[in-house]
Order: structure tokens, then C-alpha cells, then sequence
């Protein structure tokens, strides 16, 4: 099933510079194999902890009118920056793909995600698709659960839901798939707010999440062996900066 995310205002937020930057404290925590539903999934900076991925890369620039800081992007290209096979250009591949951790699917799970096709880069044609799958421990197998044909324009944010399969197992995963020729394509599928869910219907693809868009402004100019001195404080340095942030939902959130 297939919803159109609606456009939201884009405002502006000033942001406090606390000071200098201090070390965090890292938490050390253990995870059983198998994992308990919702899970979700964001790109803000890196791919998340429990996630795999398979030439997925994360950019916080690629996308036209983004939903928030970053995305996943399926390009066609392996994480080395090479094509995967170059010279083919049959489009039945799959190239990229993005794995989810191993969990616990009750009757009824449902995964959803954002898609954008193209942003700043390529634009995907109705040849390339996304293709998602479960694997299936009785069968020893991935099962397609759905697809995404291309073909939208560039800009577009369309929300996406598909059912988890019951497959009798306790424990299953997930996979986002880009299919398309292995010979380097370049056409751009975008991912943002993914999740697994139990209680989420496929109908179900409302967002409320203010969050930000655009990485931060910089404090300071980016000087290098410029003496301290040389610096006026009054014009140079500040205790705030401006940032564009957007409201995902009903206003206000």
C-alpha cells in the first residue's frame, strides 16, 4: 500500500552553543540475538546499530525537501564505489540492499518506510524498483514481501507499507533491495523512517516528528594556523545559529 507524505512548513530554530564540546561517557549494553517489535530505523548519521548493509550508503545532502537530517541511498553502486558486475546490463540484479536485525514477527507486523526516487541525484525509471523480502527459516529462503517500480519525480516523498509474513519460525528478518542492472547504475532511491512495527496497520502511515533538515551552520570560519588574537570576538564569535528545522505532522507538533 502506498500513501503520499504531505509537505510540511520548513521553520527556522535558534539553536544555543553550550560551549566547548565535552567527551560522552559510552554505554556499554548487551543485545540477545533476537529482538522485540518496533524497530526503526534513521539516517542521520551513519547506518543504524543491528542494521546491515550491502553498498547502502547515508547522506544528509541527497534529498530534495527532506523529511529529516539524512537518508539511506540505494545507488546501484557497491560500497567500494564500484559497480558490482561491470558490463551487464540485463536490470534483474539485486545490488544494494539494506538488512534488518534478526526478530521476534507476531501475526500482523508490518514494515514501512519513505521512499524518494532521485533527490539530487539520478531519477529512477519505471526499469529500476525496490524490492523487499523476509526470510523464511522453513524454507531457507527470502520471500518477496513487495516492490517500488520507479518512475516518480525526483522531489516526491511517498510512504510505503508492507506486511510481514507469518512463517511459524521465532525469529525472521527483513531486506530492502535495490533491483536493476549490476553495471552501475546510477539512479537514486532515497529511504527514510524506517520501521517494523506489530501494531501499525498497512493503512496506518501518519509521521509526527519534528526534527532537523540540514546539518548545522558552523560556529566559526574554517581557519587553519590563524593566531587567536586575530580574531574579533564582538564580529566573529556567537552564542547562537540559525537552522532550518520541519515539522513531520498535524501543526503544531
Amino acid at each position: 500500500m502506498a500513501l503520499a507524505a504531505s509537505a510540511q512548513p520548513v521553520e527556522q530554530a535558534l539553536v544555543p552553543w553550550g560551549g566547548p564540546a565535552t567527551h560522552s561517557v559510552q554505554s556499554f549494553k548487551t543485545f540477545s540475538d533476537t529482538l522485540n517489535l518496533p524497530l526503526s530505523a534513521g539516517f542521520d548519521h551513519r547506518i543504524p546499530l543491528g542494521w546491515t548493509s550491502r553498498g547502502v550508503q547515508v547522506s544528509q545532502t541527497m534529498a530534495r525537501k527532506p523529511l529529516s537530517l539524512g537518508v539511506a541511498v540505494f545507488d546501484g553502486i557497491s560500497g567500494s564505489g564500484a559497480p558490482y558486475r561491470p558490463g551487464v546490463l540485463s536490470t534483474d540484479t539485486l545490488g544494494d540492499a539494506l538488512y534488518s536485525p534478526w526478530f521476534a514477527a507476531p501475526s500482523g507486523a508490518v514494515l514501512g518506510f519513505r521512499v524518494q526516487q532521485g533527490g539530487f541525484g539520478d531519477p529512477c525509471e519505471s526499469s529500476d524498483s525496490l524490492v523487499v523480502h523476509a526470510w523464511s527459516s522453513a524454507d531457507t529462503a527470502w520471500v518477496r514481501m513487495g516492490g517500488i517500480r520507479g518512475g516518480l519525480a525526483d522531489d516526491r516523498w511517498k510512504a510505503y507499507t508492507f506486511a510481514v509474513p507469518a512463517n511459524g519460525s521465532s525469529a525472521t528478518r527483513v531486506r530492502i533491495g535495490r533491483h536493476g542492472a549490476p553495471s552501475g547504475a546510477f539512479d537514486v532511491f532515497l529511504v527514510d523512517y524506517l520501521e517494523l512495527s506489530a501494531t501499525q496497520g498497512l493503512g496506518d502511515s501518519a509521521l509526527f516528528d519534528p526534527t532537523w533538515i540540514t546539518p548545522p551552520a558552523r560556529l566559526l570560519n574554517v581557519y587553519r594556523e590563524v593566531p587567536w588574537f586575530h580574531y574579533n570576538r564582538v564580529l566573529l564569535e556567537r552564542d547562537s545559529v540559525r537552522t532550518p528545522y520541519r515539522r513531520n505532522g498535524i501543526v503544531p507538533v
